[in-house]
């Protein structure tokens, strides 16, 4: 009781992105909380009028640049630019930020523990 589930299909999260985008003055929706939507939306007909709905967002649309670009039918590259809130700047930030990497061998993994502690790496 107060619970209800609904299944939402790859095709129809795509399409609540691009509705949403398109109807709702560029609010950009990222693909789990599309699928909060779509299910809010199918299953309207099982609450009463007077119920309010709250989907809450559980992510960012720039964790999914690429699905977005596609709900958008945007062009990869620059021509394809991503809108403004489909971005996040700590993740650019992140994205441009250099990883260093170190292999070990289990017979020298302490060593190379100890090693890297010890060299600070910028």
């Amino acid at each position: 009781r107060g619970f209800a589930s609904f299944s939402v299909s790859d095709h129809e999260t795509r399409s609540i992105i691009k509705d949403t985008y398109d109807t709702h003055n560029g609010y950009l929706l990222d693909p789990h909380s599309a699928v909060a939507v779509s299910a809010a939306k199918s299953l309207t007909d099982t609450y009463s009028e007077s119920a309010a709905v709250v989907c809450l967002a559980t992510a960012h649309p720039a964790k999914f640049p690429e699905i977005i670009r596609s709900c958008l039918k945007l062009n990869s590259g620059s021509s394809g630019a991503l809108p403004e809130q489909a971005t996040h700047a700590s993740l650019e930030k992140a994205g441009k930020m250099c990883q260093h990497l170190r292999l070990a061998k289990l017979e020298t993994l302490e060593f190379s523990l100890v090693e890297a502690m010890t060299h600070k790496v910028p």
